[in-house]
């Protein structure tokens, strides 16, 4: 018996030493990311690089490459044993994909009261959702689209010392202060003389003679970015992309196109009208950058071509509202905004999003929201002054989603262009030609999406 006793003991001992001695093998990393957003994928490597030197945690970075199927490298790769814990979404189309797949997290269920603080305190906006309350990723980078123009032009408009009023004021004005103010800025460019303006009811009195940057102004529009135009209008008709990408799909009548759209498409007729007005036929950014136009309409990522061209320009750049005439009775997203508010604010979106995978353990989902909050509560890098602009409409509160983001097919195309060589070759537009375009955008709006849900599998 006693030997028996004996023999027991030394057997647990012995399966007790190697239960606790077999560790899984090292797979050489701790945190598995695939980044397909390749446009700074430099920059990410060596970010992950200083992250590894801070804290430790090693880290396996994938990044496809331009021109390869992320979708399906990623398919395979999540289907796989070693499969990413963070891994990166471009749009509301893939989101609805890995969604349905089960493989992203709803962050709002995170298991970190410190995550959860950085996912409640993003901008409604910057929301990755699918409808409701959800949030399934964190903004990669955030970008915005709007008139681009330089102070120092402001101050060659209306006197040095003038131009941080003129462009709070610009920011606020009404459609119809800003119509009045592009048609007296014409008339200045071509025959100076102090006339007097209102924005946002504050009284603007121009210099009698041009100086500086207006030496070279021959027009007050580059409508190189014109697109952004007809997707700012969208902004009435949808809260979100997700609203966008969801109501394209809808098969059923609940969402009536021509009753909806319709006025949406009228209103940028009537924007498209002024902007092209006195426009330049120059659209070649050099037009913006030897200061021959007062806006260029564009996204922030425009910041480094204007570098490039012009060093001392590009630190003084800043980011206005696209201006359409909205009447509240065509905005119909349900939440209330108005079209003064519409036309304070600027569209925003993420260039891609970084999503955990729902699949991976909670130590590695742990591993995955410890590196999101030091790369998003970081300063990594130093903005530069149109991030730095986006950035201040973001703390106003400013901004809205920019809902085009949701919209499946190849829209606009050549929706806009086609638009302004069938109209720019008349005198002058009249009233009449409103509905005209309003009808056009939506048939191409229509045909676009027919297109796209034939096609969806």
């Amino acid at each position: 018996m006693k030997y028996l006793l004996f023999f027991y003991r030394l057997t647990y001992i012995i399966l007790f030493v190697l239960v606790f001695s077999c560790k899984a093998p090292d797979k050489g990393y701790d945190l598995y990311i695939f980044n397909s957003l390749t446009e700074k994928n430099q920059e990410f490597e060596e970010l992950c690089r200083a992250y590894t030197a801070e804290t430790g945690v090693r880290i396996k970075v994938l990044i496809p490459g331009i021109g390869r199927d992320n979708m399906e490298i990623l398919e395979n790769e999540l289907n796989s044993l070693s499969r990413p814990v963070i891994f990166t979404i471009r749009d509301i189309k893939e989101l609805m994909h890995w969604k349905e797949a089960g493989f992203v997290q709803d962050l709002n269920h995170a298991a970190d009261d410190t995550f959860l603080e950085l996912i409640s305190g993003l901008a409604p906006a910057l929301q990755l959702n699918a409808g409701g309350i959800s949030s399934f990723g964190i903004p990669a980078s955030v970008e915005a689209f709007g008139f681009i123009v330089n102070r120092d032009m402001l101050s060659s408009l209306f006197g040095e010392g003038n131009e941080e009023n003129v462009l709070a004021d610009i920011k606020t004005a009404s459609w119809d202060e800003w119509a009045v103010f592009i048609q007296t800025l014409d008339r200045w460019i071509q025959f100076p003389f102090p006339y007097r303006i209102i924005l946002s009811g504050r009284l603007y009195t121009f210099l009698p003679l041009k100086t500086g940057p207006a030496l070279n102004l021959d027009g007050v529009f580059n409508l190189r970015g014109m697109d952004n135009l007809i997707n700012a209008a969208l902004n009435a008709a949808f809260v979100s992309p997700y609203m966008a990408y969801r109501n394209v799909l809808d098969e059923t009548d609940n969402f009536d196109y021509d009753h909806i759209l319709s006025p949406v498409f009228f209103d940028f007729a009537r924007a498209l009208d002024l902007l092209s007005s006195f426009r330049t036929e120059n659209e070649s950014i050099n037009s913006f950058t030897n200061s021959n136009v007062v806006f260029i309409i564009q996204n922030n990522q425009i910041y480094q071509s204007i570098a490039e061209q012009n060093a001392a320009m590009a630190g003084r750049l800043e980011m206005l509202p696209l201006k359409i005439p909205f009447r509240n009775s065509s905005i119909v997203r349900g939440d209330g905004i108005t079209a003064e508010l519409l036309n304070r604010s600027i569209p925003v979106f993420a260039k891609g999003y970084y999503a955990v995978n729902n699949l991976s353990s909670q130590e590695e989902k742990k591993l995955a929201y410890d590196f999101l909050l030091w790369l998003y509560s970081s300063s990594q890098t130093i903005p530069n002054v149109l991030e730095k602009s986006i950035d201040s409409y973001i703390q106003s509160g400013n901004i809205i989603a920019a809902s085009s983001c949701g919209v499946p097919g190849t829209w606009p195309g050549n929706i806009v262009r086609t638009i302004m060589e069938e109209f720019l070759t008349r005198e002058s537009w009249t009233t009449a030609d409103y509905p005209v375009i309003a009808e056009y955008a939506l048939n191409q709006w229509l045909k676009l999406n027919a297109e796209f849900i034939n096609a969806v599998p």
